[in-house]
């Protein structure tokens, strides 16, 4: 075992790296291992699984699962909220908010709570509930009256905003079967970013975004190509990335295409800034890197995406239509296909409607189009369905995509820095999985977790990676056996504890960008640690802190809304006699057993000082100290 230890500004931690052998069986550390670059946490069972039938094979017993998606859950719940609200007399209106802007509920809820203390012939609270009320108004100073209207609108609220997005995204990140295919989708909303902080997006509605994430989910184990088509036909894109509704030149009126996807297209989702070589190195002319691609080429392929808008009329900004039963059937989601003019609706099932993509090609740039450098050329007067092909045929096509795409996807599962022959034998399974077949991402993401670099890593010093605050905080969850109070995990706006929030990055460079790396030694190496840009003052302090408040309260307590997750320490328990089985057992299931003796060292000295008449003290420092260790910071 080697350690690099790395200083910088903010915190210091350990790079550790653990060799294994293919011919060997493998170890629980080992599996443990594996299953942090696949999953959103190691849990027991997993492990024995993965030591049981070995990494290809768990692979494909993962490709075997069906996907779970999260957009039949938010229709199903917006159905049952419905009735809650139809139930207490509500009319039409309240139901149009509830099912077109599930997350503006808040409001609704507050005339929700007004309209239930109005109403002398249903009771208002629950006996406990009006005990609750008494207790806290005399708490707090205040009329019973006041606190009974703050009861109601809070039991309303939470009633209303249950199926927030983010509740079903932990709920399934944290107990769903396709764990694989979830992180391979986690990981595709870090390349193809859209935001819900963005205004636009937020007006779309959550059904919107819902889609978007199982769009990712469903395809993003086909065929790359394929899933480029999905991403830029998504009404969340061409909102996000502000396409849609882009038209000619018109310079009488100062019109010109928008050249936001054109430009990011290119320079994040397929060929990237500079020329490559076959293994990712930057391809060089008079000791410079050579740019992929021009302002011109920019400004070519904006004239691609001209005379997109909704079926509502060019122009048109018009909200998402209700399609309660067409959500759960739109293409992305269960069928798995996306063929344009459809949107995230289905056609069949509701309609055309207003949240529907449609060519209107009196706004489409039909003129000569010559894209990337001379690359390929469009002829005039194809129309915008030919023309978009095309162009993404010659991004799919082009030379850069394979090392691009190879070198994004090995950096978001296994290491940060992967060698350039790591890179080349990935790019070569892109551009054939070994059946002539291009952008086969199945095969991709099998070769990037059982190259022998994944597996075996090497004695380099740049081997590893930091791991993301909330991949950390997913597997500390998953590590101990959660429940969620009616199986919904509401955990909501981790983006103020650990800066990440799914679906919700400041730009569309993500959450940090794929190239930083911190100044001081990782730099002057030479390499990038792109997870370091979120490793501040922020989720440096918060993050430990938020892990001490939710082991030594065994419940993950989310603004607000209650302990509604709880952890169970009762297989650690047994342990707390023996400090170094204690640790031993956190080594494996939080630091894939790479934990260095100085570490191993602190925390026995630690824990050993609490009497072992007190065991859940023991077991409990013993989590929080490897949660928060180096060691468990860094996956190797």
């Amino acid at each position: 075992m080697k350690t690099l230890f790395l200083s910088g500004a903010i915190c210091s931690i350990c790079l550790s790296f653990l060799s294994t052998n293919f011919a060997e069986e493998i170890s629980p550390g080992e599996a443990s291992r594996f299953l942090m670059q696949t999953t959103f946490g190691p849990t027991d069972d997993e492990i024995a699984r993965v030591q049981k039938i070995g990494y290809a094979n768990w692979i494909d017993d993962q490709l075997s699962k069906p996907p779970e998606t999260i957009l039949p859950v938010i229709a199903d719940i917006h159905h049952d909220a419905l009735a809650i609200f139809k139930g207490l007399g509500h009319n039409g209106d309240i139901e149009k908010d509830v099912m077109a802007h599930f997350r503006e509920t808040f409001y609704v809820a507050d005339n929700v709570g007004e309209e239930i203390l109005n109403r002398a012939d249903r009771p208002v609270l629950e006996p406990d509930d009006q005990a609750f009320v008494g207790r806290e108004a005399k708490k707090a100073g205040l009329s019973e009256g006041a606190m009974r209207t703050w009861r109601v609108k809070s039991l309303a609220y939470d009633e209303a905003d249950e199926p927030e997005l983010e509740f079903i995204w932990w709920t399934q990140a944290i107990n769903g079967n396709d764990q694989l295919r979830k992180r391979v989708a986690f990981a595709w909303s870090q390349h193809f970013v859209v935001s819900f902080y963005d205004g636009n997006i937020h007006l779309l509605g959550i059904e919107a975004q819902a889609d978007y994430y199982d769009t990712l989910a469903v395809n993003g184990l086909g065929n790359f190509r394929d899933l480029l088509k999905y991403v830029t036909f998504h009404p969340c894109m061409g909102t996000y990335l502000t396409y849609i509704n882009s038209q000619k030149t018109n310079q009488a009126d100062t019109i010109h295409p928008d050249e936001n996807y054109a430009r990011e297209i290119m320079q994040l989702f397929t060929i990237g800034l500079w020329e490559l070589n076959p293994d990712g190195t930057k391809r060089l002319k008079d000791g410079n890197p050579i740019p992929a691609y021009t302002n011109d080429d920019v400004r070519e392929l904006a004239r691609v995406f001209t005379g997109i808008g909704y079926t509502g009329g060019f122009n048109s900004r018009s909200a998402l239509i209700d399609s309660h039963g067409a959500c759960p059937t739109g293409s992305p989601a269960k069928a798995g296909k996306y063929p344009f003019g459809q949107g995230w609706s289905d056609k069949a099932a509701a309609g055309k409607g207003p949240n529907v993509l449609d060519y209107y090609p009196s706004y489409h740039d039909d003129g000569v189009k010559v894209l990337v450098g001379g690359r390929k050329t469009l002829p005039a007067g194809q129309g915008p369905a030919k023309d978009i092909d095309d162009a993404l045929d010659c991004l799919f096509e082009h030379p850069n995509t394979p090392p691009f795409i190879s070198r994004s996807l090995i950096e978001r599962f296994t290491t940060s820095n992967p060698s350039p022959a790591y890179v080349k034998r990935i790019a070569d399974v892109f551009i054939n999985n070994g059946k002539g077949v291009r952008g086969d991402l199945t095969a991709v993401i099998r070769a990037i977790l059982l190259d022998p670099e994944a597996r075996h890593p090497s004695e380099r010093l740049d081997t590893g990676k930091l791991r993301e605050p909330l991949l950390r905080f997913s597997a500390l969850i998953r590590a101990f056996k959660p429940t969620g109070q009616y199986g919904i995990f509401k955990m909501y706006n981790s983006r103020k504890l650990m800066e990440e929030e799914p679906l919700c990055s400041t730009t569309v460079f993500n959450f940090y960008h794929p190239d930083y790396g911190p100044p001081g030694p990782i730099v002057d190496a030479g390499m990038v640690a792109p997870e370091f840009q979120i490793t501040d003052a922020i989720t440096s302090i918060g993050l430990p802190n938020y892990f001490r408040d939710c082991i030594y309260k065994g419940t993950v307590v989310s603004r607000g809304l209650g302990s509604t997750v709880k952890l169970d320490f009762s297989s650690e328990l047994p342990l707390a006699g023996n400090v170094d089985a204690l640790i031993d057992r956190y080594n494996i299931l939080l630091t894939g057993d790479t934990m260095g003796a100085e570490t191993h060292d602190i925390i026995h000295t630690a824990v050993s000082q609490i009497p072992a008449s007190q065991p859940a003290d023991r077991v409990k420092l013993a989590a929080y100290l490897t949660s928060i260790s180096p060691d468990s910071a860094i996956q190797p």
